[in-house]
């Protein structure tokens, strides 16, 4: 859930966001997972201040794509890289696009 203040230039506040996200991977032996996500963004009240014309703005997407991981270790230290790409579709009242995620973690 995602919970936005108001601002006070505008006295406008978004309305409280859900995201849910369903991750399936395959693991192997040498440190490759592939898989893909599922996601599935709500907004579940009005925005506030909205003007008349945006009818609230209530938003949602939902979206599909592939990932792939992979570990291994460095020495002492463990390595971890993932990649997303969603791909969204079905989308209302919000800016519609592909989402990218590159993530590196070094474990020492």
């Amino acid at each position: 859930m995602e919970f936005d203040t108001e601002d006070p230039a505008t006295r406008y506040q978004n309305g409280i966001l859900s995201d849910l996200e369903v991750l399936a991977i395959k693991r192997f032996k040498n440190g490759l997972d592939i898989g893909f996500v599922e996601s599935w963004i709500q907004q579940v009240n009005d925005d506030d201040g909205a003007p008349a014309a945006l009818n609230g703005f209530l938003r949602r997407a939902f979206g599909i794509g592939p990932v792939v991981t992979y570990s291994t270790k460095l020495g002492k230290s463990q390595l971890d890289l993932s990649g997303r790409w969603v791909y969204d579709f079905d989308v209302s009242k919000r800016f519609e696009g592909d989402g990218f995620n590159f993530t590196a973690s070094l474990k020492f």
